[in-house]
């Protein structure tokens, strides 16, 4: 079977790199690791998803961890414009498990739409793949896994079937990293964002 491919892209790459293959694109909006500060190039990578009609999502690069680095994501999705779409929690480096957890929490509150009937949208995934398995390999409250195992396909222990929607298979030191998406059905209906009240938009 051909898997959707897409590319996850940060400050790190000066210009947008997606190429005809790439059906999809994961943006990094913020950061927790040095301080909290944005991605000093999603604005520029949002606008050419946007002009290429590419679908997003979008995620944080812990520091610590905690709640106040959710909610600074989430405040720099709202200026973005792009608060309805997916945010990915990074989870690797200093990053602590009740940090992450906490972070989680905080993010799924944040994006929760205010229609009851659409309050079970997933909105909030974990990346993680080493980190999580040295950390007892649970899922830490998250919707849906990104998986970063570059080697093979191998989840952590806990992360149950068809929680990892997304693998990383390649880790190029900054220049471009790779993925599949690794879900059932059509993978555009995974990256179609809501609006405030939950309905697709």
């Amino acid at each position: 079977m051909t898997r959707p491919k897409g590319i996850d892209i940060s400050y790190a790459q000066a210009t947008f790199p997606a190429r005809a293959e790439h059906r999809f694109v994961i943006i990094r909006i913020s950061s927790g690791d040095g301080g909290l500060h944005e991605d000093s190039r999603a604005a520029q990578h949002i606008g050419e998803a946007r002009a290429r009609k590419m679908p997003m999502a979008f995620y944080h690069f812990m520091g610590t961890g905690g709640a106040e680095e959710a909610r600074f994501a989430v405040a720099a999705m709202q200026r973005h414009g792009v608060w309805g779409h997916k945010l990915i929690i990074d989870a690797e480096n200093d990053a602590t498990p009740e940090g992450v957890a906490a972070a989680i929490r905080e993010a799924k509150q944040l994006l929760r739409p205010s229609l009851w009937r659409f309050r079970r949208r997933r909105r909030v995934g974990i990346y993680s793949g080493y980190w999580c398995k040295s950390h007892g390999g649970g899922t830490f409250g998250a919707d849906f896994g990104w998986l970063a195992d570059y080697n093979a396909f191998e989840p952590p222990a806990h992360w149950p079937p068809g929680f990892t929607k997304l693998w990383q298979f390649t880790s190029n030191n900054g220049t471009l990293d790779e993925n599949y998406w690794m879900g059932i059905g059509d993978y555009r209906k995974f990256f179609q964002p809501i609006d405030k009240r939950g309905y697709r938009v």
